[in-house]
């Protein structure tokens, strides 16, 4: 941080030449500060007298205590590597001994000091570079504050405690290996008017073997993206032309990228704003100034997020083109399509059980549940036109799907033990139109399969909707819903209140009968709450014979 400090100082022709610990200040929230530039020199304004001495002894440059005019942005970062060898070993570079004059004189004919004697386990290379950044000669050291950034970001380590397991100087490289996106390299692009920022996204993504491009504008990177698709957007909210959140839009729009992720960056637009950003397409955001830590994370996050979809999607169309295959066989070889249907579906939804770190008889409890009560209702009028042994077989054979689009949910929201806050619901809430839409565009392609995936996208879609239409996600109301949908809701919110969870205890099943059918005014289907009633008793059976 205090390198990047220098880079803006250098483009400013600023030299500082007084770095030293007592003029660096690091806050609350980690943030590296560097005060005090009483003694700095504009290149282009040499305001020193000749032969003065400037500058704090123990960490001048050489050439600094030759003639404190002539220096430029190498004598800081003399002074860095100094500061740098302080923080690593608790000592001063050069041993204090004899008077100013003499330890002045040392000076011109000293050569660097080491790390390895005074730190163990020392990287060699660590050691390289401090000796590299104090090396006597101005022209053997680094010649920008740039360099010195891109040859520490290797070695930084966060002792803090949610980072106390990261590995060593390497931590960064090997995390590459564990960014899982689709068998090709993801591609990023960085979008801000800010150098410093492009730079550091630059570097570390880079480090992190991902292909990064990078824009200083709006415009420039909607053309960028027009060639190119790509994986992650890092966005800036405030820049000149077009504005981040246009920026946003048109990506969403426009983007033929299917699952692309965006990051919304910003040191101006409070949380709160940002918040309403994730409504309008941002899937997370980075307020600056932000650390190398958060934003590793934060990349890293949306990558893995992005993949966990793309797998969703292959799983989704490997299931349906397993599908048409056994349809075209079944006019050859008779086969059971339906069973083998059957096992696909519940296959998948294990692994939807898997992702979400937990294995129950939920899924097999949903299908009896389901069944029972849509047999019940077919033998009452309002029902009997729309219910049949077709419709039962397939409400069974799908509902285990309802919960599918939890695969695309991030893992800090799916493996949360406590309650949601309102802006990680509205992002839970998505599950039901993620899995929806994807079968959507597999049901377009492949119509064969169109009935079954019908049904399908109605439970995934619509289980979730009330029956005075203020459920989610498309606030439908009354038979609007569609009645496969309406069912699930019941058998849902039955288990639900049934199980126990980290944050409620199970209910018993009058309890639970109590709440489904009198406490809960508004959100089922008043006809298959009657239902409900006559068929409680089957349900607390098969709650009784399936329990986890």
């Amino acid at each position: 941080q205090v390198a990047s400090a220098l880079a803006e100082t250098s483009k400013l022709k600023l030299v500082h030449r007084d770095i030293k610990p007592s003029n660096i200040m690091v806050t609350a929230e980690e943030q590296a500060k560097l005060l005090d530039f009483g003694l700095s020199m504009h290149f282009q304004n040499r305001m020193t007298s000749p032969g003065t001495v400037l500058g704090t002894i123990d960490f001048m440059a050489p050439e600094q205590a030759r003639d404190a005019t002539t220096v430029d942005i190498r004598a800081d970062i003399y002074g860095l590597g100094g500061t740098l060898f302080f923080a690593l070993t608790g000592r001063l570079p050069f041993a204090q001994t004899g008077n100013p004059v003499e330890a002045l004189a040392r000076r011109l004919t000293s050569q660097p000091p080491s790390l390895l004697p005074h730190l163990r386990n020392c990287p060699p290379e660590l050691d390289r570079v401090v000796a590299k950044m104090m090396a006597r000669e101005p022209a053997d050291r680094y010649a920008t504050p740039q360099a010195v950034m891109q040859a520490l970001l290797g070695f930084i380590r966060v002792d803090s405690p949610e980072h106390q397991n990261l590995p060593d100087h390497a931590f960064i490289a090997r995390s590459a290996s564990r960014i899982a996106t689709t068998s090709r390299t993801a591609r990023v692009l960085v979008v801000d008017d800010e150098d410093g920022i492009r730079e550091f996204a630059s570097h570390v993504l880079g480090m992190l073997d991902l292909d990064c491009d990078i824009a200083a504008s709006g415009a420039e990177a909607l053309a960028l993206a027009a060639k190119t698709p790509y994986d992650l957007v890092l966005l800036d909210m405030c820049m000149p032309g077009l504005s981040g959140r246009e920026v946003l839009h048109r990506l969403r729009t426009e983007s033929q990228q299917p699952n692309q992720k965006i990051i919304l960056l910003s040191g101006q637009v409070t949380p709160d704003e940002m918040t309403l950003l994730l409504q309008d397409g941002a899937d997370d955001f980075l307020s600056k100034p932000f650390s190398l830590i958060q934003f590793h994370g934060r990349v890293r996050a949306a990558l893995r997020l992005k993949a966990a979809q793309d797998r969703s999607v292959y799983l989704n169309q490997e299931l349906l083109n397993t599908n048409v295959e056994l349809e075209q066989n079944l006019q050859v070889r008779n086969l059971d399509l339906s069973t083998t249907r059957y096992a696909l579906v519940m296959g998948l939804s294990h692994l939807v059980e898997l992702r979400d770190g937990r294995s129950s008889r939920h899924l097999t409890r949903m299908q009896r549940y389901c069944r029972t009560l849509a047999e019940a209702a077919s033998e009452m009028q309002a029902f009997e036109k729309q219910i049949d042994a077709d419709f039962v077989n397939a409400l069974e054979c799908c509902v285990p799907l309802h919960d599918v689009g939890k695969v695309g949910l991030p893992d800090h929201i799916l493996l949360k033990a406590g309650m949601l806050s309102p802006e990680e619901r509205i992002q839970m809430q998505t599950h039901t139109t993620f899995a929806a839409d994807t079968l959507h565009g597999v049901a377009r392609d492949y119509p064969g399969a169109g009935k079954f995936l019908g049904l399908a996208i109605d439970v995934i879609r619509h289980h979730h909707e009330r029956y005075d239409g203020t459920g989610y996600p498309d606030k439908l109301a009354g038979d609007a819903i569609p009645l496969a949908a309406r069912i699930v809701a019941i058998c849902d919110v039955y288990d639900a209140l049934r199980r126990r969870k980290p944050y409620k205890p199970s209910l018993s099943h009058s309890v639970a009968v109590q709440i489904i059918a009198e406490a809960s005014p508004g959100q089922f289907d008043p006809d298959l709450l009657a239902v409900f009633r006559k068929a409680a008793t089957e349900f607390e059976s098969i709650f009784v014979e399936d329990a986890d």
